[in-house]
């Protein structure tokens, strides 16, 4: 585990763990690339989920840090970062893989899925199962 590591500091880029399963795969996988600026109209739809970063380490999102109180209620400058705080918990790129696997399985078309998949058994790092999603 790293030292460095503090509350507002994951190694971008960052998958979203609670995220419920969607219709497909851009719904059902979301991936924070960098940690510039985010579009957040509702404020519940981030905070408390769980995200896994590049090196395994995992974060909760516990607040967004709006750049100025009146942007929030204008849904078109609700622009604002992540605030995350460390769970000291860090999981193996197997252990990301699996997860991914799960959440795959549970698609009605499998077809559909069957190249991703195939990209996520092969991935040996946390940042191509990131780059086959």
């Amino acid at each position: 585990m790293k030292e460095n590591i503090t509350k507002d500091n994951p190694k971008f880029p960052c998958l979203n763990l609670s995220i419920d399963n969607g219709n497909d795969i851009a719904e059902s996988f979301e991936i924070i690339w960098d940690d510039d600026l985010i579009h957040v109209t509702n404020k519940n739809l981030v905070v408390n989920k769980r995200f896994v970063d590049l090196e395994g380490n995992t974060f909760t999102v516990v607040d967004i840090g709006y750049f100025s109180k009146w942007r929030r209620y204008l849904p078109f400058f609700a622009t604002g970062r992540l605030i995350f705080s460390f769970d000291n918990k860090v999981m193996s790129v197997s252990e990301v893989k699996e997860h991914v696997l799960r959440k795959l399985e549970d698609f009605k078309n499998q077809e559909l899925i069957s190249a991703v998949r195939n990209q996520v058994v092969v991935a040996n790092s946390y940042e191509s199962i990131f780059k086959a999603l």
